[in-house]
């Protein structure tokens, strides 16, 4: 990603946090305790939402000026869990086994390289009874005006938007990695073209 994307970051996606994915984050992130690992922190939006009961914090952020960002808000911060970042990718992570409690990604597996690769690492690292906690835009169900559109879009959009997939669904490979849904929600993003409406948002167990 380059410098100016990643500050622009923030405004491109401030309708859609206030819309609806502040509520999403709120819903998913207030309950979390122990060790948190989160995946593509990218400038630091889910920092004003993990309560008090995180004890430590792994933010990993492999782009240089995400992660820049990322580190200035966190000098901001007063209070909070001990917290590090880490510049791995996601998909080779550079962690113990069974080290966290918490995997967390939002809107993140839409642009990794491999998101097989992410959540085998993601299992690995968690510890039994371990959670994958995840907010994700996807594919819309095949034969849907929304698909049509999504199939001509998806090379445009995806050379466009940093490597951005329009035809991703993480869930046909989460089952595969062995981890099994707790409670898991189709919703519609709010504030975003309407080709990219279709999301999820739930929480898996190891």
């Amino acid at each position: 990603m380059s410098l100016c994307s990643a500050a622009a970051y923030n405004g491109a996606v401030f309708w859609l946090e206030r819309w609806c994915l502040a509520s999403w984050r709120t819903e998913l992130l207030s309950t979390l305790e122990g060790d948190v690992l989160e995946l593509g922190a990218g400038t630091g939006v889910n920092l004003d939402y993990y309560p008090s009961r995180v004890k430590n914090l792994t933010l990993v952020e492999p782009d240089p000026f995400m992660r820049r960002r990322l580190v200035r808000k966190l000098k901001l911060r007063r209070v909070g869990p001990e917290t590090q970042i880490l510049d791995t990718a996601a998909e080779a992570l550079t962690l113990d086994d069974a080290s966290t409690d918490v995997v967390v990604a939002t809107l993140v597996l839409c642009s990794v390289k491999n998101v097989l690769l992410v959540l085998e690492e993601a299992r690995r690292v968690l510890r039994p009874k371990g959670k994958l906690v995840l907010i994700e835009h996807v594919a819309a169900p095949a034969g849907t005006t929304r698909r049509v559109w999504q199939n001509c879009l998806e090379p445009v959009w995806t050379s466009l938007s940093g490597g951005c997939h329009l035809l991703r669904d993480p869930r046909l490979v989460i089952g595969e990695v062995g981890f099994k849904p707790v409670q898991v929600a189709q919703r519609e993003l709010r504030g975003v073209p309407g080709f990219m409406k279709s999301a999820i948002l739930g929480t898996w167990s190891r």
